[in-house]
């Protein structure tokens, strides 16, 4: 048990808590998105629905590639182990990348048809956002940045029930304790 305790206190660091004043992810002003697929949202489409969302950009050959796999990982271990579906959405902190590079990065990880989007910001503070989401990033300049693949979980309300690194979003317990927040 007191295994288990370190696992999750070290990989994952479970933030009971608002987003803002109002407590709300979701209600973050003024923030529009477009997925892979052309459609455009709006935070405060996604409430009523518990999410796991992360950040990223197209341009990364290191970290990213394998965060976007991590979360295809735990997309797919989700539908199967537990026949439970838990969208997720990876929201690109550089400005340049477009449509068409989103659909790109999505094809490269065979994302089609899967409950993982990669999104981009249309319109909207991208440091509030990273803020919230506890992402700390900074430009390297040249369409790079350096950061780290924190994953946020956000119940259907938009309160964050959990963060966790995406190094350790496929430790069974670390899955498990997820799926139950």
């Amino acid at each position: 048990m007191k295994f288990f305790t370190v696992m999750i206190g070290i990989g994952m660091l479970l933030v009971m808590g608002c987003a803002q004043a109002d407590g709300s992810f979701y209600q973050l002003p003024d923030v529009q998105l477009q997925d892979q697929d052309g459609h455009q949202f709006s935070l405060a489409s996604l409430a009523g629905t518990p999410r796991l969302i992360g950040m990223f950009y197209s341009s990364c050959t290191d970290i990213c590639p394998y965060e976007i796999e991590q979360v295809d990982q735990f997309e797919k271990a989700l539908q199967e182990d537990h026949h439970a579906v838990l969208p997720a959405i990876l929201i690109s902190m550089d400005p340049a990348d477009g449509l068409a590079t989103l659909q790109q990065v999505a094809a490269k990880h065979h994302l089609s048809g899967t409950s993982l989007s990669l999104v981009r910001i249309i319109q909207g503070d991208l440091g509030m956002l990273e803020g919230v989401l506890g992402v700390h990033a900074r430009s390297l300049g040249m369409h790079a940045f350096a950061h780290e693949p924190v994953l946020t979980l956000f119940d259907g309300d938009g309160h964050v029930r959990a963060q966790v690194q995406a190094s350790v979003l496929n430790q069974p317990q670390v899955r498990a304790r997820l799926l139950h927040e």
